[in-house]
């Protein structure tokens, strides 16, 4: 299910949405920034497409060529068996400028697509109830082949997403819980049936066979009904074509997409109505408690027999998700997740951390950082993913939920929006298509060479990454097998590491003794010999060995060894690895691991395999072992198996563990009736006025209750119950039982609503003061012990529950013996109820004329003084209210004046349906505080019983916080009076026919392999037992009634409107800078290293760079923030972009070594380790590392060993070059121009552009210094009233004295080679021998100075080079 978003039913659904939309034209080349989302400082967005080209996208993916196919169209919705089917589109942009010229329809005639996937010529559309193939065999970019894989999987909308190729091998993919319809002739493969738990007709076969069409010949399955759900969903995988279809993991509701990171760890996102979306972290066994075997969860984190999430709760519709790497965002954005939210209309950032085995978000609960917000845009986000420019790409759905037509429904009559955007960061544009349009890329796949393979294994692409890993997998000769090994040792960063690895394992050659050390070399990285990353993914790996390795026996030790590791991480992959792969042998292990493992996921996944590998009659001894661990493990794995009686459960319940004593609480509140309230609090929350007393009773013996009043997770610190408590104020409750600081048994959340209006609300009535005769005052939130008078201490001690809260006229109780008819006047601002409360001291005769126009109740109000009779009349909307005196008799004794109560009318019965015009035009006199009564008012529609705002009513239906930033209100008004017209999954109407008759309609809540929670009418909920359910159906119609048109008139609906309206999200606050960093600090991330000096970015060492084959540092800057470099890359009409390849910033590189040509990147320098890894400190930070210089052959010339130190300076900051170069054999320098130490200058400081070049000597300018010997030479210039540049300073004369190449567009070079060559003489070489080395120094010195004239600047430099 498209997750889009939760709308619509308002009694289970009251509105969904609602803000005014920016409508786009119909041009996609609108570039009006107001219809973009808000992005962060220094991010670019554009718009690539929008409609006509596309209408309602859903999905994008990538092929071999980086064009990008766009799965759009009607279908999403609701569709009808003849609505058109969605199609397939290639969008071409042919001028390369950002902006999409041609849209190809490249397939055609799909069920509403949810993912798409390429791998070689094969792309892969999910499109429920089916899963297709498709091909284009003749190249003309048409599918002419259709493969439907698997069929019959459900409804369009918890359907089929997710796609991702894993460097297993395997296609991934997420599953919502709608199910097939498991019919002879249409059946869902085995894995999918079991998600359901359904029951498949006799002889069905566990994979139905793949049925092949042309374009002509295909035809879409219809499925109906729409939301016909199964038990629950999952994450599955299998091999290409679907074969080898198994679940993941399971316990899923409606999970939309998932990414993984370079590491093979997958994030995605779950959507529930009602307690918000769910971050998760998929792994083999887990499940997530959607359709749990006994005990339903959701949010808990500390539920042990579900797996818990990653991140905080999100109340809007998560779809695309995707990692992001790469080194074209700042480093704030790289290595981060990015979320969309189609309900909120955003997308998020998350930044992961690990805890323990657990990927989570590093905000922990708290709310994920908004990176792309909509601000009224039209920013619907769907998918997302990398571009092939290194741009993040976002699509978007149109304002409409399903199709809109203009005419008959055919495609060329739809005419929804639909935008595709892309966004980069102002220093790194998309790159254009040459610099990823290569040659290489054009040439067929099997003509690359190995090097051009490895070099996509760690691209954003997946198709780049899977069909260089398949060619790779191709090749089965010795030779690639020692080219796998060499290269995995010296993989670069963590994704070529995680799909090395994996390419590793999964290659096999017909030579025995080959694979033997294909073994050992994956062995050898299992046992700690490369990195972290690298340990894991060769535990997680050895699984594809096992079946057919050489040296089994060594690999499955080293599972075992790797058990008792100190990283959660290795002793969670290698669990996971033994509980795949059914490693039985491993059981005793695993009972010794579950007796002391503390890792949350480490422990779930040591019992999950004791389930799966012991039988019950070995689990159930296990209940009386003397380690908690092992009877906790025991109890889990017994319920897995549905194979605990209550009788054993009730002896655990008193467990001195008190995960044991929890877990065991748990189950018997679900399977014992007086056991379903463990904990019982009494009231159960709601709305209350003054204060309200709270108590608490635990049904475990031994514990004690802890609790929070803010809605965080109480712990074994939070303040303990004792006696019944008050409270003044909302408050959010959240309590549980605890024992010697462990909590056992369920967490209890309630919400209590304090109704407290200290000020009269004006919107209700209002005091004609000039017309008024008597000195009063309007006063809100009537309740006991309240005020009665202005000039006596009189309380109010019992008021009929209808007038609770509502406003009053406070007078002066001297007046009690007032006269007269005309005293006090006031005007109806609402349909209004006025309730005069006279003191029944007084007699009949005596009452005064004016209230004859009132009639008695027959209730009263009572007050510390007095009884007083309630007499009641209506006034319109704009009636005068006349008061007069409160007698006849003129005198006071023995009486109290008399109080007037105004409460506004929440029902008023119309004798035919409002209109939404007529209600469209009271908004001009709309009150949102009257809205609120009409929201939450117990007299009224009672909409708080089933939707909560802010924490106020319950969650049954949408929850509706900051719904008023989401849609407009029209929208909100016409889910309002049309509850049908717009819903959504999740909240039609359930049917139940139990087995002995009764029949429930409402909607579905929760579920587990036990019971089926229904939320029904007011608010109420019923649980039923699943085994006496008869039959089950659903109603394409909401639980929300729709009669709100008859039962309140137009100007009340408008201030419920109104109230909706004004409900918005509550503003984000600012991401939180982290306090800078003191002294000199780094940041290691894939490829490279960023360099910070108290707290700011001062550069960049890149180590693994597609482009330039060698080291370098990139985009400096003095401490105070200058750009001394030339951007890298370039920027378009701000920088030249001559050489860029060959002058990143800073470098060292050389035209000839022994023949191959460095400088020109025809020859590559690889990072082959850090020997120190980076380290900072208060004035100096360094690192070092080892570098092969190569031919393009992978030939080794000689080795470098450089130390860089980064050192604070007067004026700037130092950077050093200490550089030791040897090899095991002769090699040589030649003589050019392009050798040594370069820099590359900003364009603002070039000499071109007013900057200076100035040597040791004195020289000045490019021509004066070129080629003359000189110990140091700076290049500077000014930049925004700032003197500032770079100096090379050598710190030796060996091999001699530097000469100077240097140009005045920007470029210096430190060269200490021959030079013969540029004097028209013959070439030299510096030859050293086997075991000799060759030693050079430098210093980079970055300054900045203010004030500094022309003058100083020669003394400056040569005090920069003392």
């Amino acid at each position: 299910m498209f997750l889009l978003m939760k709308i619509s039913s308002l009694f289970l659904m009251l509105f969904v949405g609602l803000v005014p939309f920016a409508f786009a034209d119909s041009t996609n080349l609108d570039t009006n920034k107001s219809k973009f989302p808000v992005l962060p400082p220094g991010f670019e967005i554009s718009l690539f497409a929008s409609e006509p080209l596309i209408r309602n996208p859903t999905c994008i993916a990538f092929d071999r060529l980086g064009r990008g196919f766009v799965a759009q169209g009607p279908q999403f919705r609701s569709p009808k068996e003849n609505t058109p089917g969605d199609t397939i589109k290639i969008l071409i942009d042919h001028d390369d400028d950002g902006v999409a010229d041609e849209a190809k329809t490249f397939a055609h005639g799909f069920n509403s697509i949810h993912g798409l996937l390429w791998k070689g010529d094969d792309l892969y559309v999910a499109n429920a109830p089916d899963f297709t193939v498709i091909r284009d065999t003749d190249g003309d970019d048409v599918a002419d082949e259709y493969i439907r894989i698997y069929t019959d999987l459900g409804n369009i909308e918890h359907s089929l997403h997710g796609l991702n190729w894993g460097p297993d091998g395997k296609l991934y993919m997420s599953k919502g819980n709608s199910k097939g319809l498991t019919q002879p002739g249409r059946i869902a493969p085995k894995p999918f049936r079991d998600l359901w738990g359904v029951e498949s007709p006799e002889g069905s076969p566990d994979l139905p066979p793949a049925e092949t069409f042309t374009a002509e010949t295909y035809r879409k399955t219809y499925h109906n009904p729409a939301d016909d759900w199964g038990r629950e969903g999952g994450v599955l995988r299998c091999d290409p074509m679907g074969k080898n279809l198994e679940i993941v993991s399971r316990g899923f509701r409606n999970p939309w997409d998932m990414a993984m990171d370079d590491g093979f760890h997958f994030i995605g996102t779950d959507n529930d109505q009602n307690e918000g979306d769910k971050i998760f972290m998929p792994f083999f066994g887990a499940h997530f408690g959607w359709g749990h075997t006994w005990s339903y969860n959701w949010t808990d984190a500390d539920h042990l027999p579900s797996a818990p999430h990653s991140g905080p709760f999100f109340h809007g519709s998560g779809t695309g998700v995707i990692f992001y790497s790469l080194d074209k965002f700042p480093e704030r954005y790289r290595n981060v997740f990015f979320i969309n939210d189609w309900g909120r209309k955003c997308t998020y950032v998350m930044r992961p951390r690990w805890n323990g085995a657990l990927l989570q978000s590093n905000t922990g609960d708290e709310p994920l950082e908004i990176f792309a917000d909509a601000k009224n845009s039209l920013f619907k986000p769907s998918d997302i993913e990398i571009g092939p420019d290194g741009a993040l790409w976002i699509l978007g759905w149109g304002n409409e939920y399903g199709v809109k037509w203009d005419g008959k429904p055919k495609l060329e009559n739809q005419i929804n929006e639909g935008r595709i955007f892309r966004i980069w960061h102002r220093d790194n544009p998309p790159d254009k298509q040459a610099e990823w349009l290569t040659s290489k890329r054009r040439k067929p796949i099997d003509s690359w060479s190995r090097q051009e393979l490895v070099d996509d294994l760690d691209q954003p692409i997946p198709a780049w990454r899977t069909n260089a890993q398949d060619e790779l997998l191709l090749h089965v000769t010795t030779q690639m097998s020692d080219s796998l090994i060499r290269l995995t040792n010296g993989a670069n960063n963590p994704a070529e590491e995680t799909w090395l690895t994996w390419t590793l394992a999964r290659h096999r050659t017909k030579a025995p003794w080959q694979n033997v050390k294909v073994d050992q070399a994956l062995l050898r990285l299992a046992k700690g010999s490369g990195t972290l990353n690298q340990q894991i993914q060769s535990l997680r790996a050895i699984r594809l060995r096992l079946t057919k390795a050489e040296e089994k026996s060594e690999l499955i030790a080293s599972l075992g060894q790797a058990l008792g590791h100190d990283n959660a991480r290795v002793r969670f992959a290698a669990l996971q690895t033994i509980w795949q792969t059914g490693l039985n042998q491993f059981t005793p292990e695993i009972i010794r691991l579950a007796a002391t493992e503390t890792d949350r996921l480490t422990f779930y996944s040591a019992w999950g395999a004791l389930r799966d590998m012991l039988s019950a009659d070995e689990l159930r001894p296990m209940l009386q072992d003397k380690r908690a661990g092992v009877r906790r493990a025991a109890l889990l794995a017994l319920l897995g198996l549905q194979l605990i009686t209550p009788a054993e459960a009730k002896s655990l319940v008193n467990d001195p563990d008190p995960g044991v004593a929890t877990v065991a609480a748990l189950y018997l509140s679900k399977v014992e009736r007086n056991m379903a309230n463990l904990l019982q609090i009494n009231p159960s929350g709601g709305e209350f006025v003054g204060v309200q007393t709270i108590s608490i009773k635990a049904n475990i013996n031994d514990t004690r209750v802890r609790y929070t009043l803010d809605g965080s997770e109480p712990n074994g610190r939070s303040e303990v119950y004792r006696e019944p408590f008050t409270i003044n104020q909302s408050a959010r409750l959240h309590a549980a039982m605890f024992r010697d600081g462990e909590r056992v048994g369920p967490l209890v959340k309630l919400s209590f609503q304090k109704i407290d209006l200290p000020e009269v609300q004006a919107n209700v009535v209002e005091l004609d003061r000039q017309a008024t005769q008597r000195t009063v005052r309007l006063a809100g939130g009537l309740h006991e012990g309240g005020p009665v008078y202005l000039d006596r201490r009189y309380r109010f001690t019992d008021i009929p529950e209808p007038l609770k809260g509502a406003v009053y006229l406070m007078s002066r109780n001297d007046d009690s013996g007032s006269r007269g008819d005309n005293l006090v006047t006031l005007i109806a601002q609402c349909l209004l109820d006025v309730h005069v409360a006279h003191d029944r001291r007084i007699a009949p005769a005596a009452k005064p004329n004016w209230l004859k126009q009132f009639t008695a109740t027959g209730l009263q109000i009572k007050t510390s003084d007095a009884v007083l009779d309630l007499f009641h009349r209506r006034f319109k909307t704009g009636d005068t209210i006349i008061l007069g005196g409160n007698s006849t008799d003129g005198t006071d004794s023995r009486k109290s004046n008399y109080v007037t109560v105004f409460s506004q009318v929440l029902i008023d019965p119309q004798p035919k349906p409002v209109t939404q015009e007529a209600v469209l035009a009271a908004l001009g006199q709309a009150d949102a505080g009257r809205g609120w009564q009409i929201f939450f008012g117990k007299q009224g529609l009672q909409c708080a019983t089933c939707h909560q705002v802010n924490g106020a009513g319950k969650n049954f239906g949408p929850e509706l916080n900051g719904i008023g930033s989401r849609d407009n209100a029209a929208t909100i008004l016409q889910s309002i009076l049309q509850p049908n017209a717009r819903l959504v999954e999740g909240y039609r109407t359930h049917i139940v026919e139990m087995k002995d008759g009764k029949t429930y309609a409402g909607m579905a809540l929760e579920e587990s392999g036990l019971t089926f929670k229904l939320g029904l009418a007011a608010g109420q909920s019923v649980t039923l037992d699943k085994n006496q359910i008869a039959t089950r159906t659903s109603a394409n119609t909401s639980p929300m009634p729709n009669n709100f048109g008859v039962l309140i008139n137009a100007q009340q609906l408008a201030d419920l409107v109104a109230f909706l309206v004004i409900c918005k999200d509550k503003p984000q606050p600012a991401a939180a800078k982290p306090p800078p960093k003191p002294g000199i600090h780094f940041e290691e991330s894939e490829g490279q290293v960023t360099i910070g000096i108290n707290g700011q970015l001062v550069g960049t060492y890149v180590y693994n760079d597609p482009v330039t084959l060698r080291p370098f540092f990139k985009n400096i800057r003095t401490i105070g923030g200058t750009q001394v470099t030339r951007n890298n890359p370039p920027i378009k009409g701000v920088d030249d972009e001559d050489h860029t390849s060959m002058h990143p910033g800073i470098w060292m590189a050389f035209g000839d070594i022994s023949g191959s040509d460095f400088w020109r990147n025809r020859a590559r320098v690889v990072h082959e380790r850090f020997i120190t890894q980076p380290s900072g400190g208060q004035s100096a930070g360094s690192f070092s590392v080892l570098n092969r210089f190569e031919t393009n052959d992978g030939q080794l010339i000689c080795q470098q060993t450089v130390t860089h130190t980064i050192r604070l300076a007067k004026g700037g900051w130092r950077l050093t070059y200490d550089i030791n170069f040897s090899a095991p054999h002769d090699f040589y320098f030649g003589d050019q121009e392009e050798m040594g130490l370069g820099v590359r200058l900003a364009t603002p400081l070039i000499e071109k552009n007013g900057g200076q070049l100035r040597n040791s000597a004195g020289q000045v300018s490019a021509k004066n210094t070129w080629g003359q010997p000189a110990i140091w030479c700076g290049y500077s210039g000014e930049i925004n009233g700032r003197w500032a540049g770079i100096t090379i300073l050598a710190n030796g004369k060996t091999p001699r004295i530097p000469w100077w190449h240097n140009r005045d567009y920007g470029l210096m070079v430190a060269n200490q080679f021959g030079r013969n060559a540029m004097r028209q003489g013959e070439k030299s070489k510096l030859t050293f021998k086997d075991g000799s080395k060759l030693q050079l120094s430098f210093t980079v010195i970055v300054h900045e100075h203010e004030n500094v004239t022309p003058s100083n600047r020669a003394v400056i430099l040569q005090q920069l080079t003392q």
